[in-house]
């Protein structure tokens, strides 16, 4: 990442979560279990902010050790380069609230940017240091529609308007909390 951050001059942006069992299991991958997959992940966080923090961590987890390393270069992005943590757990949701840059959350985003607020001020937290990705879908087709109404699939789809508006106002719930 270090080094994608100086080659990007410093646009390079950590996307990182849980994961989830899927494909691996057909290449005889194994895959942890839930809840160590969840702990796993957090450590790794605190590993990465570390790394990138500090020029010689120490750490000792259940999964990962530091013994002073040394970390040269530094980032260009400082502190660090953002870390945007996808998930809709509770779980992920209090690590976005602890270590998030961005988030991206798989739930429905006024839901999340509710929950992820509250674990922010149990935290001592500033929600509005969180920037939030929400997804947006749009649909292609090659076939025409039908006395000018699209598919309800597509209606769906294609709203990124509805969308934006729906974010701009779980924000604003957001900054009335705070």
């Amino acid at each position: 990442m270090t080094t994608l951050d100086h080659v990007s001059g410093g646009r390079i942006t950590l996307g990182i979560g849980a994961g989830w069992p899927g494909d691996q299991r057909r290449y005889g991958i194994d895959f942890w279990t839930r809840p160590e997959r969840l702990a796993r992940f957090e450590e790794a966080v605190q590993v990465i902010k570390l790394l990138w923090t500090q020029p010689r961590p120490r750490f000792q987890g259940a999964y990962y050790t530091l013994d002073g390393p040394p970390y040269s270069p530094g980032n260009v992005q400082q502190p660090h380069p953002p870390i945007l943590i996808g998930g809709g757990s509770e779980t992920m949701l209090r690590a976005i609230a602890k270590y998030a840059d961005v988030a991206s959350p798989m739930i429905d985003i006024a839901e999340a940017i509710a929950k992820v607020a509250a674990y922010c001020r149990e935290l001592g937290r500033n929600p509005g240091e969180i920037r939030w990705a929400a997804e947006t879908c749009s649909c292609m087709t090659t076939q025409t529609c039908s006395g000018g109404r699209w598919s309800s699939r597509c209606r769906s789809m294609a709203a990124p308007k509805k969308a934006s508006a729906m974010v701009s106002s779980a924000l604003r719930q957001t900054s009335a909390l705070a």
